[in-house]
C-alpha cells in the first residue's frame, strides 16, 4: 500500500492511547512483534489479534511499537537502602528494578506489516505527526490509574480529623515526659501507649491479629467515654505524632495537635520519637510477611506456573478482586462463556474493546486459563519485588483495563481503598447478568445460574395458624457465627462456652504461636443451624384483629445450586456501630451435606394468607406491560422474583425467547416451574469444598485477601502474582468458601 493511501485519524490531546498491552490479551510491547496501534482507533492489539482486528472493523495500518529492557546492575557499594514510605517507585519506597529501555517504532500495513520507517520522506508530513502524536500521548491505563488514585494514601498523606473543635476537661492532668504505664488496673503495658486527647488518660492499644499488641483499653475507654482522637506516646516529636480517630476508625492528621498537647504541658518541641510509628510497623509487617517466602508450618511453598496458574499483579488494594476473579475461573459454566468462546465475543465487539464488559472478561479469563503468562522465564514483567525477598517468582497478569472499566462511575470500589470482598462479588455477579444480553445467542448462558439459587422464607403467626410463604433468589449464602457462649469481644472473644473453644490446638496452624485469649472455634454446621432457626419478628395481624403479634421468620433452601458461595460473617459491629472483625475460627468440612435444610414447603391443615400467588403487585404488573412485556410472563417474572421489578427486568430479558412463545400461555403451575428451571439449578445438596478467600487483618477495609483453590486433586494458593502449591491449607480462617454439587452417577 502507498503510504498516501493510508487512512489515520491523529489523536487530539484528550484522547487515550491504548498501548500499554493488547486490547484482547496481557502480550505487551515487550513480546514477540510488539503491538500494532491501530491509526484509526488508536488501541493496540498483538501479532495474534492483529487479524481479528482487521476482519471486523477493516482497518488495516498500524503503528507498530516494540520495546526492550535490559536489566542494569545495582550498585553494591554503600549500606542497604531502607524503606521509609509504603509506596512503590519513590525516594524512601519500594523502588521498581531499574532498566536500559530501547523502543523501536515503525509503520506497518496489513497483510504484509512490512515496516516503514518514521520519516517524512517515507510516510508524509500528515502520517508522521499523527504517529509521533501516538508515541508522544501519554497511555491510556497510566492517564485513567493516576485518576483512581487522586486522593488516596501514599504512607504519609493523611486526612484532617473532624475533631478539630475537640473537648478537652477543664483542669487536665499534666503529662511527664517518660515512665508511662497503662492505667488499667492489672494492666502491666509500658509500650503501645496511648494518650487520650480529651481527658488525659493513658492506655494500652489494640490487640493485633496475632496476639501481639496491646489489651485494647484505649478502645475500650472510647466506648465508655466517645473521647474520640488519641495519640501515640513515643512517636511524638516536632514533626508531629501518631494520632488515631476511633469514630473515624483512622489515623488522621490533627492540625491542632501542639496545642491539644500543651493542654496536657507536653511541649511538642522539646519530645523526641522513641517508639516506631503505625506506618514503620506495617512496613515491619510487610517486609516480614507480604515480601517474604510464604510459608506453612514449616513447609517451603513450591511456586506452580501453567495453565490455570496465572496470578494476578497487585494495582493497590487489589487483592480483594484478584482472588474473586481466581475463584471464578474455577467454575465451568463461566471458562465455557468466557474463555472457549472469546473469540466470538472479540469478534462480535461493536465499539472499543477497553469499554466493553465481556470482552474485558473473556480477556481476563483467558489470561489466566491460557499459561502464557505463568513461566518461570516471566516473572517480574510488571512490578517485581525479588530483591526484597529470594527464591521467590512472581510474574501473572495486570488487569488495569479490567478493574478501570468494572468500577467505572462506583466512587468506592474505583477507588484504592481497600474493599470487602462479599461486596465486590454481588457488584460483579450483577455486571455480569446486566451484560449477558450482549452475548450472542449461540453461545450465551445464564452464567450466574449456576450458583443462583432459592431460598424460602417461611412466615407464621404464634397466635394464629396464619402462614406465608416468600421466595428469595439469592447468589450468596450468608450465614451468622453464633458466639452466645463467648466472652468479652474486646478482648479477641475468649470462648466461655468450652463447646466453642479449639479443643485441638495442632489442628490449627500457628495458634500456639498466638498470644492472648484462645480463638473460639464454630463449625460450619452451626452457622447453618443458625442461619435456620426461626426468627423472632413482631408484626400486624389483621385476621386477628390484634394491631401487634409475633411472627417467626425461618430461611430454608427451595433449591439448591451446581455451585455454592458462603460468606461466613465475621465482620460485625460493636455496640458503638463501630465496626469490628471477630477473631474465631470455622471448622469447615471437606463434605458438606444440606439436605436437611432443604424446605418442606406448605404444611397441611394450615391456613395460607398472602401467598405467592396473591402477591403479585398490580402496579409492577403494570410498568412491565407498558414496557412491552406479555402480562401472563410479567406475573410469571413477579412470582419468580418476589415482586423485585429490576430482577423481573433481568428475568424477561434472559428468558425472552421463550417469553415469545409464551406470551399466550396462562401462567399454569407448570409454566411457573419450566422457569424456575430456566433461572435455578438445582439437585442434590451434598457439597465438595473447592476453595476458599481468606482475610488477613483487623478490618474489612483494611488487611489483604489471598485465595486457596483445590485443582486437579491438589491445594494452590493465589496471593496476588504469586501462585504456590499449599501443603496445609488454612480453610478455618475463610472468609468466603466456595463448595461444588458432588455429583452421583
Amino acid at each position: 500500500m502507498n503510504p498516501d493511501d493510508i487512512k489515520f485519524v491523529v489523536p487530539s490531546p484528550s484522547q487515550g492511547i491504548f498501548k500499554d498491552e493488547c486490547a484482547f490479551c496481557y502480550d505487551s510491547p515487550e513480546d514477540k512483534g510488539g503491538l500494532f496501534i491501530c491509526l484509526l482507533c488508536h488501541v493496540g492489539f498483538c501479532q495474534r489479534h492483529l487479524q481479528d482486528h482487521v476482519t471486523v472493523k477493516k482497518h488495516f495500518a498500524f503503528l507498530n511499537y516494540v520495546r526492550e529492557r535490559k536489566e542494569l546492575v545495582p550498585e553494591e557499594d554503600g549500606p542497604p537502602r531502607q524503606i521509609t514510605k509504603l509506596a512503590i517507585g519513590v525516594e524512601g519506597g519500594f523502588m521498581e528494578k531499574r532498566y536500559d529501555v530501547q523502543e523501536h517504532w515503525t509503520v506497518a500495513v496489513y497483510p504484509e506489516l512490512t515496516p516503514l520507517h518514521l520519516s517524512e520522506s517515507t510516510l508524509g508530513p500528515g502520517l508522521l505527526y499523527c504517529c509521533k502524536k501516538l508515541m508522544e500521548a501519554e497511555s491510556a491505563y497510566r492517564v485513567l490509574e493516576v485518576q483512581s488514585l487522586a486522593g488516596t494514601w501514599d504512607g504519609t498523606m493523611l486526612k484532617d480529623t473532624i475533631h478539630t473543635d475537640l473537648y478537652q476537661v477543664p483542669n487536665p492532668p499534666m503529662i511527664p515526659p517518660s515512665g508511662w504505664r497503662c492505667q488499667k488496673p492489672g494492666c502491666d503495658k509500658t509500650d503501645n501507649l496511648w494518650l487520650n486527647l480529651s481527658d488525659g488518660t493513658i492506655f494500652c492499644g489494640r490487640r493485633y491479629f496475632d496476639g501481639t499488641g496491646g489489651n485494647n483499653h484505649s478502645v475500650d475507654h472510647f466506648c465508655n467515654t466517645a473521647y474520640p482522637l488519641a495519640v501515640k506516646l513515643g512517636t511524638i516529636s516536632a514533626r508531629g505524632g501518631d494520632v488515631f480517630s476511633y469514630d473515624e476508625d483512622d489515623l488522621v492528621n490533627d492540625p491542632l495537635l501542639e496545642k491539644h498537647l500543651m493542654h496536657f504541658g507536653i511541649d511538642v518541641k522539646a519530645m523526641q520519637k522513641t517508639e516506631k510509628s503505625m506506618i514503620e510497623l506495617e512496613l515491619d509487617y510487610n517486609q516480614k510477611w507480604e515480601y517474604r517466602e510464604i510459608q506453612e508450618e514449616g513447609h517451603k511453598l513450591v511456586p506452580l506456573f501453567g495453565p490455570g496458574l496465572t496470578g494476578m499483579v497487585n494495582m493497590g488494594n487489589s487483592c480483594y478482586l484478584n482472588s474473586v476473579m481466581q475463584a471464578l475461573a474455577l467454575i465451568p459454566s463461566v471458562r465455557t462463556v468466557y474463555v472457549d468462546n472469546a473469540r466470538k465475543i472479540f469478534n462480535s465487539c461493536e465499539y472499543l474493546p477497553t469499554e466493553d464488559f465481556n470482552v474485558q472478561m473473556a480477556k481476563l479469563l483467558c489470561g489466566l486459563q491460557s499459561g502464557n503468562y505463568s513461566r518461570e522465564d516471566h516473572f517480574g514483567k510488571f512490578l517485581s519485588f525479588r530483591h526484597l525477598y529470594k527464591d521467590c517468582l512472581d510474574g501473572g497478569i495486570r488487569p488495569a483495563s479490567f478493574r478501570l472499566l468494572i468500577n467505572r462511575g462506583n466512587a468506592e470500589f474505583a477507588s484504592n481503598r481497600q474493599q470487602d470482598v462479599e461486596e465486590f462479588m454481588r457488584f460483579l455477579f450483577e455486571k455480569i447478568e446486566n451484560n449477558q444480553c450482549g452475548l450472542h445467542r449461540s453461545f450465551s448462558l445464564d452464567v450466574v445460574r449456576s450458583w443462583r439459587f432459592c431460598l424460602e422464607e417461611r412466615l407464621s403467626r404464634i397466635d394464629c395458624e396464619d402462614v406465608k410463604y416468600n421466595q428469595r433468589p439469592e447468589v450468596i449464602l450468608s450465614l451468622p457465627v453464633p458466639l452466645e457462649g463467648a466472652g468479652n469481644m474486646a478482648n479477641g472473644i475468649e470462648a466461655e462456652d468450652k463447646s466453642l473453644a479449639v479443643d485441638d490446638e495442632a489442628e490449627i496452624p500457628h495458634l500456639n504461636e498466638v498470644k492472648g485469649p484462645r480463638r473460639p472455634r464454630v463449625s460450619l454446621f452451626r452457622c447453618l443451624q443458625a442461619f435456620n432457626e426461626p426468627e423472632m419478628l413482631e408484626s400486624s395481624n389483621n385476621s386477628c384483629n390484634d394491631k401487634r403479634s409475633i411472627m417467626l421468620k425461618q430461611l430454608s433452601f427451595n433449591t439448591f445450586p451446581d455451585w455454592l458461595w458462603i460468606q461466613v460473617r465475621k465482620f460485625s459491629f460493636a455496640e458503638n456501630w463501630r465496626p469490628i472483625k471477630l477473631d474465631v475460627s470455622i471448622k469447615i468440612p471437606e463434605i458438606l451435606d444440606l439436605s436437611s435444610f432443604r424446605a418442606c414447603g406448605p404444611h397441611s391443615g394450615k391456613l395460607f394468607i398472602e401467598s405467592n400467588e396473591s402477591t403479585v403487585d398490580p402496579t409492577l404488573v403494570s410498568q412491565l406491560t407498558d414496557m412491552g412485556f406479555p402480562v401472563e410472563c410479567v406475573r410469571t417474572a413477579l412470582l419468580e422474583t418476589a415482586n423485585n421489578l429490576e430482577s423481573a427486568v433481568q428475568w424477561l430479558l434472559s428468558n425472552n425467547e421463550q417469553n415469545e412463545n409464551a406470551a399466550e400461555l396462562p401462567a399454569t403451575q407448570q409454566s411457573v416451574d419450566n422457569n424456575r428451571k430456566e433461572i435455578f439449578s438445582d439437585g442434590s445438596g451434598v457439597y465438595q469444598l473447592r476453595g476458599f478467600i481468606s482475610h488477613i487483618g483487623p478490618s474489612a477495609h483494611s488487611g489483604h485477601y489471598v485465595c486457596h483453590l483445590l485443582k486437579d486433586g491438589r491445594w494452590v494458593m493465589f496471593n496476588d502474582e504469586k501462585v504456590f502449591q499449599s501443603e496445609k491449607p488454612p480453610n478455618e480462617f475463610g472468609y468466603i468458601y466456595l463448595y461444588e454439587r458432588l455429583r452421583r452417577d
